[in-house]
């Protein structure tokens, strides 16, 4: 952060110069302390997997699930209200929200195949996530609160990890095209 002067000199074989000087101002826009920041993860040290939080500096681990079914993908709503997780308490892979402090778990999917990677929509108002099933990946969309799911995007291979553009009117996501395919492409999709 500053105020700097550069200039810039030219000189020609004969000796004659000619110089200029700009004035830049650089300003670091630095984002407010967090004061409340918390992080959500997950692990097995209770021998399943569970969902748990802490403060950003680790402290105040609070255990937010407790199923045993496997519960993972923990994603943080934008208010840091809600968490949308992936649990397969059905037998399958499905999406919930739960409060940030574990109460109030509701079931999102009823879709019965893999489901992973729920992301949130800026406005906190949709949550998308990859799924497989019969052989094709997908895109999906659903409601935080109410609705049912909608394919955005279908393919072979598998989709993973969609990310909301900060507008909201965008998800990109990467994609193995085909099933002995290794190489993941990063696509945009409209939303």
């Amino acid at each position: 952060e500053g105020v700097y002067l550069f200039e810039l000199k030219v000189t020609d074989a004969d000796g004659l110069f000619d110089r200029d000087t700009i004035r830049v101002t650089v300003f670091v826009n630095k984002p407010p302390a967090c004061t409340n920041c918390k992080i959500a993860f997950v692990s097995d040290r209770d021998g399943n997997a569970e969902i748990y939080s802490c403060n950003a500096d680790g402290s105040n681990i609070l255990r937010l699930t407790n199923n045993t079914a496997s519960d993972e993908w923990p994603a943080w709503s934008p208010d840091g209200s809600h968490i949308a997780f992936v649990s397969d308490r059905t037998g399958h892979s499905e999406i919930y929200i739960m409060n940030a402090d574990g109460s109030n778990v509701v079931r999102r999917t009823f879709l019965e195949n893999s489901t992973q990677s729920p992301a949130w929509s800026p406005d906190g108002a949709r949550i998308a996530y990859s799924s497989n099933s019969n052989g094709r990946a997908n895109i999906s969309v659903v409601g935080a609160m109410s609705g049912s799911p909608s394919v955005l995007f279908e393919a072979p291979g598998r989709i993973r990890a969609p990310s909301w553009s900060p507008d909201g009117t965008k998800l990109a996501l990467g994609s193995v095209r085909f099933a002995s395919d290794f190489v993941y492409y990063s696509f945009t999709i409209n939303s």
